[in-house]
């Protein structure tokens, strides 16, 4: 595995949706860049839409603020978690694909 296809990987994932974005529509040659940045794109769009979601919460009356306190700490840990696993398994050259999205990512990385 090349320097450059660990580096483009761990950049697809750095930025979210937009540096994934770029990168799939620069990258013509390695299926394993396109892979990690369609893969970043489909898990930072679900975790920009989960905030969306539970910033929507925050307008119930009375228990939204605190559900929505408690639900956007459990994802935003657990997609924070999730994040820095994939910067290290793209930026090692490792292979690592998420449940569901990983399949996605998969079925629209080939070349």
């Amino acid at each position: 595995m090349e320097e450059r296809e660990k580096l483009l990987s761990f950049l697809a994932y750095f930025f979210g949706w937009i540096s994934g974005l770029i990168i799939f529509l620069i990258e013509k040659k390695s299926e394993f860049i396109r892979f990690n940045a369609i893969q970043s794109i489909i898990f930072s769009g679900i975790w920009t839409i989960l905030r969306i979601f539970i910033y929507i919460l925050i307008f119930i009356p009375f228990l939204g603020k605190i559900i929505s306190f408690l639900i956007s700490s459990l994802i935003n840990i657990a997609c924070f978690v999730i994040w820095i696993i994939l910067l290290v398994k793209s930026f090692q050259g490792e292979k690592f694909k998420l449940p569901i999205i990983g399949n996605y990512a998969e079925k629209y990385s080939k070349i």
